[in-house]
């Protein structure tokens, strides 16, 4: 089913479209410019700047300053590299409910888009992290490596690689389908 504009019969009656279309564009703009926001910090993210996680007496070298490098670290912490996957879909609303279109059945796809995150986590943690890679946790973040050590208890070591990619296959299957 298309999506339809929001309250396609209120736009003959300008009083109340303009009092629902205006908060409709401002949601859709702020959720634009927060996941916007977020990535300029994801971009400009350095393992070194300050953070929660990390002490420096250091500046943060992040483009937004402290509550970015803040950001970008818990961001990576938690999602790894997924972080950039689980921002899809609230950029893609925004842009929907800047042009006045209300997704149908938007709290399913809310739910969608929380297990289909988790699972791309999951799927990361797999995947061997290259040398460059910073951070402890490995590629799927702190989630991820849940999913390694439920992998672990299932098959009672830890995962070699082959036997890694195959519960990565495994785990794909589902996300994709959300």
């Amino acid at each position: 089913m298309p999506a339809q504009p929001l309250l396609e019969d209120v736009r003959k009656a300008p009083g109340p479209a303009i009092a629902i279309h205006i908060p409709v564009r401002l949601i859709g703009a702020l959720l634009l410019g927060l996941v916007a926001l977020l990535m300029v910090a994801l971009a400009s993210w350095s393992v070194d700047d300050p953070s929660f996680s990390y002490a420096t007496a250091e500046p943060a070298r992040n483009w937004l300053g402290f509550p970015g490098a803040v950001a970008a670290d818990l961001s990576f912490q938690l999602f790894g590299i997924a972080i950039l996957a689980i921002l899809m879909p609230p950029a893609l609303w925004g842009w929907s409910l800047l042009r006045r279109i209300v997704p149908p059945r938007f709290g399913l796809r809310i739910i969608a888009w929380l297990a289909a995150g988790l699972l791309t986590c999951g799927i990361l943690a797999f995947l061997p992290a290259p040398q460059s890679w910073p951070l402890p946790t490995g590629l799927g973040g702190l989630i991820g490596s849940g999913f390694t050590n439920l992998a672990a208890l299932a098959i009672g070591e830890d995962p070699q690689p082959v036997t890694g990619i195959l519960i990565a296959i495994i785990v794909a299957a589902p996300a994709l389908a959300l």
